[in-house]
């Protein structure tokens, strides 16, 4: 009797758990939070939408909660037209931007129902904003933190690339308790600048100091190949390459404010020093070629009587002693569009005259313009945008996409004959680089020459034509000689869309400098040399979910360009760099 009660309570207890099961697991309990979102009725007929359509290949779609979708960008609330799968399953022929899915296109009450629940959403309208996050402090170890004296050495070092004498006034100071490490270090730069008398440094040092910045600044800049260099090894003996980095050595040393990189007018020309006369080229070692090359030719060597020997100046070689403003420029009467097909110009050419800002020596143009000799800018598959990438990259250390996706949406040509021009997720670079190319529209690369020995150089057409109105034209013509217009489309590290039109250089370059970026990344860089910790700057929306040493890496970079945009001096930013926590441990609290 026992045997058969304990038989019967069993199969009861499993009825039980069965039932219970069967309760909680079904699609109708809100067990989880993610049930209670697919409880909405107009999110599940849209996950069976999702389901029947796309889940073959994106089957991850279906284990996203409506929170999800809006987190992801793939849908904006409220706003079908500006929401990614949306324009992806309507289809090009209708405004898409996509054709999903590719074999069969979705059904018009698929779609009625995809629109209707992304109108729904608009109780998310607000809700994913992106917030501040705190600032996570990192406690580090007393053990491992440096002594005063080793704090400047380490400092000292870097700023002059040598170690400091036991004998200099800073070391006897710091070692006496008289300086902070910080204050010394930033003594030695404050002495360092053009005509700054030296009290507490050599001439020696100060000279180290400047060089040894100067090789920094010289690292910002990663192109230095001039964009056909094994046919143009002229070039480098009469343009300075350097002209970037000669421009931050310029702000640092005459003490202006580094905004002044991107807004110095002119051309700035280096006063050097040296022992011995200049008698070797970068592409000429033996004597026999210096020889063979002490000529040039200017014109069409091609064709008899249409070229004439000239003799360029050579760029001087040495320690930089002082930087000034050009006032004087080497010109060739006749000039070339290239080495093959030529077509010979008998006018001046102006060789090494540089607009505004770092971002426009005639160097750093040829080195990232990306365009071949001759090919004259048309506004559509023609333009300088490789130019705009590296400013991007060079001055606001952000890599492309530079926008989001829905940024896009005004600026896709469907029915442009250019194919990226038509996909948004092709736009979603080139909203940013090609608008913002058209600055640098009336630069050409030419040649001075059609002989192998020869240099490429810029040549600025006259602007002749009115301003159009067409953003991003198929092809214009006349898009070289309209007025150096466009548009700057990007995305801060804050997540603020900076959409904004320009007139010329100056205009780009003051929007470039107002904003918080530009300080991020130069702090990035400097705390980079002094640290090796590299940190990641981009749109705050990918940085929701930042590890703890990440987060408070970031917060730090921001702070201290905080107080670097405030200053606009680079000298301060180091002395803070050396003043906070991080850079006083040993090993630099073990984050890099």
């Amino acid at each position: 009797m026992a045997a058969i009660m304990k038989s019967k309570l069993m199969v009861f207890t499993s009825i039980f758990i069965a039932l219970l099961l069967i309760y909680l697991l079904s699609p109708t309990q809100k067990f989880t939070k993610k049930n209670i979102e697919v409880n909405s009725i107009t999110f599940r007929e849209y996950r069976d939408v999702i389901k029947r359509n796309c889940s073959s290949c994106h089957d991850y779609y279906l284990e996203m909660s409506e929170e999800q979708w809006v987190e992801s960008n793939l849908v904006t609330p409220s706003s079908p037209a500006q929401s990614r799968v949306y324009s992806a399953i309507r289809g090009s022929n209708v405004g898409g931007d996509e054709d999903m899915p590719p074999k069969k296109s979705i059904s018009k009450d698929d779609l009625e129902t995809v629109k209707t629940w992304i109108h729904d959403l608009k109780k998310y309208s607000n809700k994913f904003s992106i917030s501040k996050k705190e600032h996570l402090e990192i406690k580090f170890s007393k053990n491992k933190e440096l002594t005063p004296i080793e704090v400047f050495e380490r400092c000292f070092i870097q700023i002059a690339g040598k170690r400091p004498s036991r004998r200099d006034p800073l070391y006897k100071k710091v070692k006496q308790d008289q300086l902070k490490p910080s204050k010394a270090c930033l003594l030695a730069l404050q002495e360092s600048s053009f005509l700054a008398e030296n009290r507490n440094i050599s001439k020696d040092t100060s000279q180290s100091i400047r060089d040894n910045f100067h090789r920094f600044f010289t690292s910002w800049y990663s192109n230095y190949s001039y964009y056909r260099a094994g046919a143009t090894f002229l070039t480098h003996d009469i343009h300075p390459r350097d002209s970037s980095a000669l421009l931050m050595s310029y702000v640092l040393w005459k003490n202006k404010p580094f905004k002044d990189i991107l807004l110095t007018e002119g051309t700035l020309q280096a006063i050097r020093k040296s022992n011995s006369k200049n008698n070797t080229h970068l592409f000429f070692e033996s004597p026999l070629e210096i020889r063979e090359f002490e000529q040039y030719r200017y014109g069409d060597t091609k064709k008899k009587g249409l070229s004439r020997n000239w003799s360029p100046k050579w760029l001087p070689r040495g320690e930089i002693v002082d930087i000034v403003k050009k006032e004087s420029f080497q010109k060739t009467p006749w000039y070339v569009n290239r080495d093959m097909n030529v077509f010979l110009f008998k006018s001046p050419l102006t060789l090494d005259k540089d607009l505004v800002g770092a971002n426009t020596t005639q160097a750093y143009i040829l080195n990232n313009m990306g365009r071949d000799p001759g090919e004259i800018n048309n506004g559509g598959l023609v333009i300088p945008r490789t130019w705009s990438r590296k400013v991007l990259n060079d001055f606001l250390c952000r890599d492309l996409p530079a926008v989001r996706i829905e940024d896009t949406v005004k600026y896709v040509q469907r029915d442009s004959k250019i194919k990226f021009r038509s996909k948004s997720s092709c736009m979603q670079c080139h909203t940013t680089i090609d608008p913002m190319a058209g600055v640098i529209r009336n630069s050409q690369a030419v040649y001075t020459s059609s002989a192998g020995d020869s240099s490429i150089h810029i040549r600025y057409f006259k602007v002749s034509e009115p301003k159009s109105n067409n953003l991003l034209t198929d092809v214009d013509r006349k898009f070289h000689l309209r007025p150096p217009t466009g548009r700057f489309i990007y995305r801060n590290n804050n997540g603020n869309l900076i959409d904004q039109e320009f007139n010329n250089i100056h205009e780009l370059n003051k929007i470039i400098i107002s904003s918080d970026d530009f300080y991020q990344c130069a702090t990035k860089k400097v705390l980079y040399y002094m640290t090796g910790i590299d940190i990641n700057l981009e749109d705050n929306i990918f940085n929701k979910d930042l590890d703890k040493r990440s987060t408070y890496l970031l917060s730090v970079l921001k702070d201290l360009s905080e107080k670097f945009k405030k200053s606009g001096d680079m000298k301060l930013l180091i002395y803070d760099i050396i003043n906070t926590d991080l850079y006083q441990q040993e090993d630099f609290g073990g984050l890099r």
